[in-house]
């Protein structure tokens, strides 16, 4: 079965070169009870270690089954482990976590065995070993002789054709060791048992063959009672640890030591807050940056503003406005879109005045009184920052508002104070002069061509109330003066509407009747239309809205719903000019490497405190390893018990996120986490099960650096 030849083993420890074992030579084989006595330091554990696959030889050939195995490295004599050799030690090296069953259990989930093979050989095995009362006990609390046993039934439960017990006496009172030997004895008629002890007279009577160990040297090899060799066709079978029983074995050590659940709970927990808390203030930062900047064409630059059209530039319909409505995230809908984007310049000789025009409020006046005619307007300005100083000084005052080449004289009634504003004010008016002001500012955007005799002519076009829809009335100078004139074509055109009207000239304007016919003194290259007519043909329909939304963290949900509507979308966020980019950019530079330097160095601190809490586990994986367990295999569960508390931890963190989010839990980081969406904690996730990777290689490092045996004797130490 087992033979050795000149085999030495060497020890070395700060310079010093030492002989475990020197020149050995002897054969083992099944059916042999042997047992190796000698006196402390004479070899007898060395000679154990090398025969059973814990420790490496370094001169001379050790056969299994007339195999070499001087070539052998770690995974080698792990399967050799495995597959041969049962270990029962002195100080029984059980999972002190476990229960009886968990520790038998152990080895067989290890050797290839389903939870649901297991359970017969396990409770036939414990009842062998009169502990069957104590099945669901942690060994931790049973006493030397009942460990024994567990470890003895361990043994056992392995199946392997080699047991091999150092000192499996030296814990326990005559009686219980008189049952540990008759046990080994029993279990010899169809294996190899090697039995390491001081006490020889103990086991004297089960011993077919005794070996006297001295100097590292075989001082004597006795046959007792001669045995029928047992032949062996060197071909064990070997079955891998099924995945599901990493699993189990992986989620059992998250739970059973309930301190050290918790310690690293809170580890993750510090791991995911910090990492959620530096992404959360990223996204605010990109989130700030958004709702800063300019646009010269945007009156009202609210972020939560979202312009909408048709793709077909079609005029939206109430139907529209039900669909858009029912979409959750809408504050409200701005038909007359014409209205957000709305300024004007006021003007007197020693005052001025400008900002947005909107209908008037029923905010309350500070000063003054409310509007009572379409010429007077309230003004809401700041009660410091401004550019009037006093402002009753601007009360009752009269005000120029130039619109191309009309004039329109407005008096300041009423006065609001808003903090918000800077220096620029807001302009109130009344219902009939917003109109004006929307008429005038689409207007201003619309291409006007008149054409005279199928000429394109330069004009002053002006729309008053008292010319018909059909109509128009043109200049004198006109086409040079060549009249009379009887039809002109207008064209009206902006990205909306393109229409061409064929109008009737009902006058020619001079400087006698101008004044008498339009209300306004005689202008050259001046014409007058019909203020109805163009009411109809460019503000009658709405054919551009804006959409305010609730939630600005949900715009771009909105925007994708408002798109498969149909809508085409202009976010007034991204429509904004941030005149800062530059620094911008180099800000979230910075900011981008120190979220680097802080996740390197949480890797560092996050290992440094795992392993001091994962450092009683060592012992656990080093049972393993000497169990027959591969590195992979402990490194598999390792992995597996780091991600259950990840998970567990990600769970938490969801949890106290929505509670935080959704007003459960009061504090200032809400409006960050807010900005927040999925993509966000899935990147999350991934770097901490990145960290979490990272950490188990290397403290996987840390624990199979060294042999199986060094390990276990450091752990003795």
């Amino acid at each position: 079965m087992i033979k050795l030849k000149d085999v030495s083993k060497y020890y070395y420890n700060k310079g010093l070169i030492t002989s475990g074992i020197t020149k050995i030579n002897a054969e083992f084989n099944i059916g042999e009870f042997i047992v190796i006595t000698g006196e402390s330091g004479s070899g007898k554990s060395t000679l154990l270690n090398v025969i059973s696959g814990l420790d490496t030889y370094e001169d001379g050939e050790m056969y299994i089954d007339g195999k070499e195995t001087s070539h052998y490295g770690d995974e080698d004599f792990e399967e050799y482990r495995k597959e041969y050799i049962s270990n029962i030690f002195q100080n029984f090296n059980l999972v002190g976590s476990y229960t009886v069953y968990q520790n038998i259990e152990l080895v067989m989930l290890i050797n290839g065995y389903t939870k649901k093979e297991a359970r017969p050989k396990i409770l036939k095995l414990i009842n062998e070993v009169e502990l069957t009362k104590y099945k669901n006990t942690r060994v931790s609390k049973l006493s030397g002789g009942q460990k024994q046993r567990v470890a003895i039934a361990r043994a056992l439960a392995k199946n392997t054709p080699i047991i091999i017990a150092d000192e499996p006496t030296g814990n326990l009172d005559k009686r219980a060791a008189e049952s540990v030997l008759k046990t080994l004895a029993i279990t010899a008629k169809d294996k190899l048992v090697i039995v390491v002890t001081h006490n020889y007279e103990q086991v004297e009577k089960y011993a077919t063959r005794k070996i006297t160990m001295f100097d590292g040297k075989i001082l004597e090899d006795k046959i007792i009672t001669k045995t029928d060799e047992v032949k062996t066709d060197g071909n064990l079978e070997s079955k891998k640890m099924k995945p599901i029983s990493k699993l189990r074995l992986g989620v059992r050590n998250t739970f059973n030591i309930v301190p050290k659940f918790l310690l690293l709970l809170a580890v993750f927990l510090f791991m995911f807050a910090a990492i959620t808390t530096e992404m959360a203030g990223l996204r605010e930062n990109k989130y700030e940056e958004e709702r800063v900047g300019n646009n010269s064409y945007l009156q009202n630059k609210d972020t939560s503003r979202i312009i909408i059209n048709k793709s077909d530039k079609s005029p939206f319909t109430d139907e529209d406005y039900q669909k858009i409505e029912a979409l959750g995230n809408i504050s409200r809908i701005q038909k007359d879109d014409y209205l957000e984007d709305l300024s004007a310049s006021l003007y007197s000789d020693y005052y001025y005045i400008s900002g947005s025009v909107i209908k008037r409020t029923n905010q309350k006046l500070d000063l003054g009184r409310d509007i009572e005619k379409d010429n007077e307007v309230v003004i809401q300005m700041n009660k410091e920052n401004n550019t009037i100083g006093d402002p009753e000084k601007i009360l009752n005052k009269e005000f120029m508002y130039n619109y191309q080449d009309n004039t329109t004289k407005l008096k300041v009634v009423g006065i609001i104070f808003n903090d918000g504003l800077d220096y620029e004010s807001i302009i109130e008016v009344s219902d009939n002069m917003i109109n004006e002001f929307i008429l005038n500012y689409v207007i201003s955007r619309t291409t006007q061509t008149l054409t005279v005799n199928g000429a394109d002519t330069y004009c002053n076009l002006f729309y008053i109330d008292s010319v018909n829809d059909s109509s128009i009335y043109v200049n004198e100078n006109l086409n040079n003066n060549s009249y009379p004139i009887k039809m002109v074509s207008l064209s009206l055109s902006n990205t909306y509407v393109n229409k061409v009207f064929d109008l009737k000239v009902e006058h020619v304007l001079n400087k006698y009747n101008s004044k008498r016919l339009t209300g306004y003194s005689y202008e050259e290259n001046t014409c007058y239309l019909s203020k109805n007519l163009i009411r109809n043909t460019l503000i009658s329909d709405k054919y551009q809205t804006s959409v305010f939304v609730k939630d600005e963290v949900k715009i771009n949900d909105t925007i994708n719903d408002l798109m498969n509507l149909g809508y085409s979308t202009y976010a007034v966020k991204d429509m904004l000019i941030n005149e800062s980019a530059t620094m911008t950019y180099i800000y979230n530079i910075i900011n981008l490497v120190l979220m680097i330097i802080i996740l390197v160095a949480m890797f560092f601190i996050s290992y440094l405190i795992i392993k001091l809490i994962l450092k009683s586990r060592k012992n656990y994986y080093t049972i393993i390893r000497i169990l027959g367990g591969s590195k992979k295999n402990c490194k598999s569960i390792l992995k597996i018990e780091l991600y259950t508390i990840l998970n567990i931890a990600f769970i938490i963190l969801t949890l106290l996120v929505y509670m935080i989010v959704n007003g459960m839990i009061d504090i200032s980081l809400r409006s960050s986490l807010k900005l927040l969406n999925i993509k966000d904690y899935v990147l999350i996730y991934i770097l901490i099960f990145a960290l979490t990777y990272l950490i188990s290689v290397r403290f996987g490092r840390f624990i199979f650096k060294e042999s199986a045996i060094k390990t276990y004797n450091e752990e003795e130490e």
